[in-house]
């Protein structure tokens, strides 16, 4: 074995020689269900958006291991570029079981395993041959790790990791919110409410950081405005669009794919027309319908469909783009923090935030437009309907309930829900309750 990739084994795993693995005491609310996955035999892939903490999660899983192994049976290797051969991860595999390893129960962590050409078919011989061994990996182009999850069918468990959310993000800044327990209901937002009214205007302060910069555990605490923008624009956008999604698909035209983004980002939460959005671009609908698709598998947008109880209607019909953040979006357009001062461009923000956190959670998320132009921002699809509109706004009038009274009348549905910028109240219109909550209180209940 080459003398310097035996060196950089050892330095991997300095818990063999008594040393122990040092990894950051926060942790994440996903871990514990990363834990649960340990336990089976199946590849664990940890997937998601770049710069959402991938590497420390595996990291913490490690320590969390050490405590119930033998040191000596857990394997951990970060590739970098001149180890990328299928021929190299074989070689450090058998190094581990044939020098370092016990009969005992294996695990091996294997990071950036996207640099390594072919990895998931070596991975697979290893995993048929060698029953005790339990495989996790990861990397920041999730993409590449995703498509070869294909080829892993059945031997392979994808565990998304979502950005930082808003209660992870007030923990990362040392502000602990009261235990609560909330499914949508307005009596428990409520008592969210209530019980966290002393931090109240806290609450508020860092809502608007985390629209700022928020997803992201490495911005947590930064405040510096070229930082954050400098970060997010090349560690995440620019990583994705020039190296991810152009390694793994044919992407001919980079500045439309980056043009898409840069619509997505003024347009976040809009509807998506892809002839429209071709001839902004200049290049045509098949195009624009490849370059959203390797944008949704790269984590960057999410595209929600109308709702209909026809499936085959709902394909058919319009749909909505979201980006995955606000902060890529404020990333993208260079805003400063002057930014979160207009409501009016705050409010399609801050529809996507809530967009996506419910995707996170419920998986079924939709939106409600007729022909008519009646349209709710969100619908949960789960035991019942609930329509959600986000009016981030100080006032809510009657006629801002209309369409969300409508959806109700037409798909006899009792309750709604309004996502304001600070009323915290309960209205009635003939039989239908909607619950008006604050932004920050509906983000800590999801």
């Amino acid at each position: 074995m080459d003398e310097r990739l035996l060196r950089e084994i050892q330095k991997s795993n300095p818990w063999w020689y008594e040393k122990k693995e040092t990894s950051p005491p926060f942790k994440r609310t996903i871990f514990s269900q990363l834990l649960k996955y340990l336990k089976t035999k199946q590849i664990l892939a940890i997937i998601g958006l770049r710069r959402v903490g991938k590497t420390i999660l595996m990291k913490q899983l490690i320590n969390h291991q050490l405590s119930a192994s033998n040191t000596k049976d857990i394997l951990f290797f970060t590739f970098e570029e001149q180890w990328g051969t299928a021929t190299v991860l074989e070689d450090i595999l058998y190094h581990f079981l044939e020098t370092i390893a016990t009969p005992q129960p294996k695990f091996i962590f294997l990071d950036e395993i996207q640099k390594v050409k072919g990895w998931e078919e070596t991975i697979k011989r290893f995993y048929d041959r060698y029953p005790d061994i339990k495989f996790v990996v990861s990397g920041s182009a999730s993409l590449q790790i995703t498509k070869s999850v294909e080829s892993l069918a059945g031997r392979i468990f994808d565990v998304y990791v979502a950005p930082l959310s808003f209660e992870e993000f007030l923990e990362m800044n040392s502000v602990a919110v009261k235990p609560h327990d909330v499914k949508l209901e307005y009596a428990q937002y409520h008592t969210l409410y209530q019980t966290n009214l002393y931090l109240k205007e806290k609450l508020t302060a860092l809502f608007s950081e985390y629209l700022y910069k928020g997803g992201f555990p490495e911005l947590s605490k930064e405040t510096d405005e070229v930082i954050i923008q400098k970060y997010i624009r090349n560690s995440v956008i620019d990583r994705i669009l020039l190296k991810d999604i152009p390694e793994e698909f044919p992407v001919k035209n980079t500045m439309a794919l980056r043009g898409i983004v840069e619509y997505v980002s003024r347009e976040t939460s809009g509807i998506l027309v892809l002839d429209t959005l071709g001839s902004i671009l200049g290049i045509n609908k098949e195009t624009v319908s490849n370059y959203v698709e390797y944008l949704k598998r790269a984590f960057i947008i999410h595209i929600i469909y109308n709702y209909t109880p026809s499936i085959g209607k709902q394909l058919r019909t319009s749909k909505k783009m979201h980006l995955a953040l606000p902060s890529i979006a404020i990333a993208m357009e260079a805003y400063g923090r002057d930014v979160l001062l207009h409501t009016e461009i705050l409010g399609k923000y801050v529809e996507s935030l809530i967009a996506v956190a419910l995707l996170y959670k419920y998986d079924r998320i939709f939106f409600w437009r007729t022909p008519q132009k009646d349209e709710v921002d969100i619908v949960v699809k789960g035991k019942m309907l609930i329509p959600i509109e986000v009016k981030y706004q100080a006032q809510i009038t009657d006629s801002d309930c209309k369409s969300i009274i409508k959806f109700c009348k037409k798909f006899n549905v009792y309750r709604a829900i309004i996502v304001t910028k600070e009323t915290l109240e309960v209205r009635k219109f003939n039989g239908v309750q909607v619950d008006c909550i604050p932004a920050w209180v509906f983000l800590l209940g999801i």
